[in-house]
């Protein structure tokens, strides 16, 4: 009962950053609920202040390894803390349910790499998000790409010759952020 509560404060949150939804529109939180939920993979946190919701993070599970997938918040109430509260509940959660590892997700990748190759946390963040992450301590890391391998000899050379420099057209790149922004609205 609460997914629609949280899909909306999830769009505040991404307007309030000048961010498009980074989810597929429409029911897709509800179907991914549906799939995850009932076998235990996923999980709902909603931070209230007096009775009222003001932030909720959906929570995914596999084995040991426990990820924040998505969080809302309205933007009221900001001395709560409600993001931080949600992070820390959800960890403490995941320790609860015997999960090892818990991942927050991404951070900004100029932080992170400043970060690892030995910048004082104490020094000025692009990104307030990498700060409340690494404020809550954890160890950072940089994962490799993304990598694509097409099995058929045809194929493989068509994309060697015809896709990679497509993929790397400045139009093509703005047509498919252009699809993307419309298959998120």
């Amino acid at each position: 009962r609460d997914l629609p509560t949280f899909e909306s404060m999830l769009a505040e949150l991404c307007n309030r950053r000048g961010v498009n939804r980074n989810i597929p529109a429409g029911d897709f939180v509800s179907r991914m609920w549906d799939a995850f939920h009932p076998q235990g993979l996923c999980h709902l946190l909603v931070a209230e202040k007096s009775g009222a919701p003001i932030g909720a993070l959906l929570l995914v599970t596999t084995g040991q390894w426990s990820q924040a997938w998505r969080i809302g918040w309205k933007g009221e109430e900001a001395k709560a803390h409600p993001y931080q509260a949600l992070l820390w509940e959800s960890i403490c959660w995941s320790k609860r349910k015997g999960c090892r590892t818990y991942d927050m997700l991404g951070v900004d990748v100029r932080d992170a790499r400043e970060l690892l190759a030995g910048r004082p946390r104490n020094a000025p963040f692009h990104c307030s998000i990498t700060f409340t992450k690494t404020s809550m301590g954890g160890s950072l890391q940089e994962l490799p790409g993304e990598f694509c391998y097409f099995p058929n000899p045809i194929f493989r050379g068509l994309f060697r010759t015809l896709g990679r420099p497509l993929l790397q057209s400045k139009v093509v790149e703005r047509l498919l952020n252009l699809l993307y922004r419309r298959s998120v609205a």
